[in-house]
């Protein structure tokens, strides 16, 4: 029977991320279901689920994985995400610090989802996010990250069933669209000194689902994009990418020598994250260009 599943996954969100509930395991799990060439755990704004990852290892030998994390960054034209592979087993001291700051950002972003809630008169402590959490994420990621940020879908259903709001749409352009409320939220690492610690690292940097980041096909804002955080390539196989646009972003990379990625975005199970794992269009020799680039571990 032909396979449905794509041949390598490198862009998936476990426990450790602020809005994924798998963890680390069911990718090591599904990989070696699958029989895939090679997958990656690229959690958001943080690396802390690489040591779960070598250890993982030991327990799946054979199933090749790549090292990565998922970091939001600001570019000129707003703040943007992107796929960071290849990162070390032990970090640099440049990586340490990044990583640092990182989780001070996602501890300020929580404390900021309490100003928004108070502004708008409705108390949310830490304590009260911290229950929240716990209803997605173990308690260990908890203890070892802080009062975070709480993933975004998740608190809009707890604000519709305390009635704060009568949507999770409303709360949702609440909390990203009003300035009165975005001004209380942490600002984000420049994307070119992200791109530089990650260099320096022996990692590539790729900017992640980028349809709506390229606004469809502008090859000067792509021009642009690419100079400004040093890109070595494009997520050009992604869920909300149309088949037309990683076509063209695929032509764009081999234009300018990059490399291309494909990735599934799993989280889990919550509604606005279904994508199943090893659901992207991208083919086989992509991968393999990547590995003429960064290590493949356990392979």
């Amino acid at each position: 029977m032909e396979k449905t599943h794509a041949a390598y996954d490198l862009h998936n969100h476990s426990c450790w991320s602020y809005d994924a509930r798998n963890l680390p395991e069911f990718y090591f799990k599904k990989a070696k279901e699958l029989g895939m060439k090679a997958f990656a755990v690229t959690d958001h704004h943080n690396f802390d689920v690489i040591p779960s990852m070598f250890e993982l290892a030991k327990q799946y030998p054979g199933v090749p994985f790549f090292t990565g994390a998922e970091i939001s960054a600001a570019t000129p034209f707003g703040d943007m995400d992107f796929v960071c592979l290849g990162l070390p087993k032990e970090p640099t001291p440049a990586l340490k610090e990044l990583s640092d700051e990182l989780h001070v950002y996602c501890n300020d972003f929580g404390a900021a989802l309490g100003k928004v809630c108070e502004k708008i008169g409705f108390p949310l402590t830490a304590a009260d996010r911290r229950k929240i959490m716990q209803t997605y994420r173990p308690d260990h990621v908890l203890d070892f990250q802080g009062d975070s940020h709480v993933c975004t879908e998740v608190l809009a259903d707890y604000m519709v069933e305390h009635g704060v709001v009568s949507t999770q749409q409303e709360w949702c352009n609440l909390m990203w669209c009003e300035p009165e409320y975005t001004c209380f939220y942490p600002k984000l690492p420049s994307a070119d000194r992200v791109a530089k610690v990650v260099h320096e690292a022996g990692g590539i940097i790729l900017i992640a689902h980028p349809f709506h980041y390229f606004k469809d096909k502008d090859l000067k804002r792509m021009d642009a994009l690419c100079e400004f955080a040093n890109l070595d390539g494009i997520e050009c196989a992604h869920p909300s990418t149309p088949m037309e646009n990683s076509f063209f972003y695929r032509e764009y990379c081999v234009r300018h020598k990059m490399v291309s990625s494909g990735g599934s975005d799993t989280h889990g199970v919550f509604e606005s994250f279904k994508n199943n794992f090893a659901a992207h269009i991208g083919p086989a020799y992509w991968l393999d260009e990547l590995k003429e680039r960064i290590h493949l571990w356990n392979s």
